[in-house]
């Protein structure tokens, strides 16, 4: 009876000296997402304008992001915000009347 168990064993790849290796399986969380200082990604329906050439776009087609003084901006191509985050007043400064 012993081989029988044994041979089923050997068969489905358990083995007793190996029991302390085979770790538990981990807990997912699909609805939390693990945490990377990344801003939350928008909605789909989310309209957001780039700061640098002022066109509106959707959020989820953004090239980059970037968080300055508690606020996220969507950039609509990488160039935008690698300029902005060289001067970033240059872009939130309000234009002269």
């Amino acid at each position: 009876m012993r081989l029988a168990i044994w041979v089923v064993a050997l068969l489905l790849g358990v083995c007793c000296c190996s029991a302390d290796k085979i770790a538990p399986p981990q807990a997912s969380a699909p609805n939390n997402p693990p945490s990377n200082n990344q801003p939350p990604r928008p909605d789909i329906s989310t309209q957001v304008t780039c700061p640098v050439c002022g066109l509106d776009f959707q959020a989820t087609e953004a090239a980059g992001t970037y968080q300055y003084q508690g606020t996220t901006y969507y950039f609509l191509v990488e160039d935008h915000m690698a300029a902005f985050v060289q001067r970033p007043n240059a872009y939130l400064a309000p234009e002269p009347e």
